[in-house]
């Protein structure tokens, strides 16, 4: 019965890490696509600022186009710090799993009947 529940243990955490594997491939993505938007918006207000540079009229409308662009970046780079934390988090509770399936599959090694003793069981 204890290698019965041994390798459920072992199943569960097997599913539990894939689950958290695919949650940090989903995580990584959602983080290029934030790096890439920040870039966009980077290069967008530092043009926006060469143009307000170079041009004589300092209209109200291109200046406000860059501070949003500037504030928006600044709230992507805070998100992007987020996600790299919640995949750091991830990544750590995966090694925990790991830890503990390798463990699992010690024991079970341990309480694991060889073909030899299932037919000493069964014949004598």
């Amino acid at each position: 019965m204890e290698e019965s529940d041994l390798l459920k243990e072992r199943l569960q955490a097997i599913t539990e890490k894939h689950r958290i594997q695919e949650d940090i491939r989903q995580k990584k993505l959602e983080l290029d696509q934030e790096k890439l938007r920040v870039q966009h918006l980077k290069k967008k207000a530092l043009r926006e600022q060469w143009l307000l540079q170079d041009s004589a009229s300092h209209n109200a409308p291109q200046r406000q186009s860059l501070l949003s662009d500037q504030q928006q970046a600044r709230a992507l780079q805070l998100n992007i710090h987020r996600i790299e934390r919640e995949v750091e988090s991830l990544e750590r509770e995966e090694s925990m799993i790991s830890t503990n399936e390798s463990f699992i599959l010690n024991r079970l090694k341990a309480v694991e009947k060889r073909p030899e003793d299932i037919i000493k069981l069964l014949f004598y």
